[in-house]
């Protein structure tokens, strides 16, 4: 969707492209990865494509998102599960504090779902906030303030 008017605004001021960039973690429920490169190419090259430097090194990041030992996998190899991790692991690595997850849960078996929800606990502990999108309700995150259903369309 196309927002019609208005501005967006961090900390009182308003903000541009990239602070909006620093600010929020984009998890689309499309991986946006590249096929022809590995996974730890991928996650250099999507850190580096806005700026930002990682809080923790890629390989670390694939560690966390059970990718160990695909550091050297092209993305085209992997399962639509693994391909989810290794989005997951990009996220992870930004140090936006607004985490804006669109069907994270998407193509994950229960543990990659028990570990968007460590992921996200974690996330929320160490002071940042995220917004969850899910069909399923059996996957919504363990910590959460405030939960809106959705019925069926008019």
């Amino acid at each position: 969707l196309r927002a019609g008017s208005g501005q967006v605004d961090i900390d009182g001021k308003r903000a541009g492209h990239k602070e909006r960039a620093n600010y929020v973690a984009y998890l689309s429920h499309l991986p946006a990865l590249k096929p022809d490169l590995d996974t730890l190419e991928n996650l250099h090259f999507l850190c580096g494509l806005h700026g930002r430097r990682a809080r923790q090194m890629p390989g670390n990041a694939l560690a966390i998102v059970g990718l160990a030992g695909y550091e050297d996998t092209l993305v085209r190899q992997l399962s639509a599960g693994q391909k989810r991790r290794l989005a997951l692991a990009r996220i992870w690595l930004s140090p936006a504090p607004l985490w804006l997850l669109d069907e994270p849960y998407a193509n994950l078996d229960l543990d990659g779902i028990n570990l968007v929800n460590r992921m996200i606990s974690a996330h929320l502990r160490s002071g940042g906030a995220a917004l969850v999108t899910t069909h399923g309700a059996y996957a919504a995150p363990p910590v959460r303030t405030r939960l809106l259903t959705l019925g069926a369309a008019a």
